[in-house]
């Protein structure tokens, strides 16, 4: 498995948050089909109570989970390449030189003992290749599915961890 990613600019958002843009490039090398999973995603600390389902450019299937600890999700097939451009990143501060980046890979998924699948709505399977803009994951206006939790109650995630690659991601002004 690879990631890198790479800044290219950053914003306001609300206060008092900035809004840092990076492209993320996602490489799954396995002979099996993985996901990939951007921020947070450490079944210790996250508690999951809601999906947003997105379909970038008609090739990348990306599910945004929210709740403590929230991640972005994309099940990669066997060789997969996938770029997102301009991939948002909320942080709280002022810019940092450095940002510390996680991704986690996995062989599967699950959300309150279901399988991570089920929560999307549609095949959660990505295109092969593709290079697609990650802006439309700043706004629900885009959303394809929603799910949530009954009364956005926090279910637990788990992993069937392969590998966590923690990225530092060089900030230039």
């Amino acid at each position: 498995m690879s990631a890198t990613a790479t800044y290219v600019s950053f914003g306001q958002a609300h206060p008092p948050f900035l809004r840092l843009l990076l492209d993320v490039t996602l490489e799954n090398e396995r002979q099996q089909p993985r996901w990939f999973l951007l921020g947070n995603a450490s079944p210790a600390t996250t508690g999951i109570d809601s999906v947003h389902v997105y379909n970038l450019g008609g090739q990348v299937i990306v599910g945004h989970f929210s709740g403590n600890g929230g991640f972005h999700a994309l099940l990669l097939p066997a060789g997969a390449r996938i770029t997102l451009e301009k991939f948002p990143l909320r942080i709280a501060g002022n810019p940092p030189a450095v940002i510390p980046f996680d991704v986690v890979t996995a062989s599967a998924f699950t959300v309150d003992g279901e399988d991570a699948q089920a929560w999307f709505g549609m095949d959660a399977t990505s295109s092969a290749r593709a290079s697609v803009s990650a802006q439309p994951l700043e706004s629900q206006r885009d959303v394809k599915f929603a799910r949530h939790t009954p009364d956005y109650r926090k279910a637990a995630v788990t992993l069937a961890e392969d590998e966590h690659i923690h990225l530092e991601v060089k900030v230039s002004a």
